[in-house]
């Protein structure tokens, strides 16, 4: 069985990597990225579980909003 490519086409490079850096600096170590293809249209997502957020205890941690994960869809 093939396994099925999903791209994602011109994807805004400065938006991207802003929202990455959000991600990151809110205390997030690791993520899953998700691709959802239904019909033409391909879902993008981001996860961040609580086992992926750092336990720095100098940092203030802070959670991901709608508009973070929107940037990069």
């Amino acid at each position: 069985m093939r396994a099925k490519q999903v791209v994602i086409y011109k994807v805004g490079v400065k938006d991207f990597i802003g929202a990455l850096m959000d991600i990151y600096e809110s205390g997030a170590d690791y993520m899953d990225i998700v691709g959802i293809v239904e019909g033409n249209m391909t879902t993008l997502m981001i996860n961040v579980k609580d086992e992926y957020m750092n336990s720095g205890d100098d940092e203030e941690e802070e959670g991901l909003t709608a508009g973070m994960i929107n940037q990069l869809i």
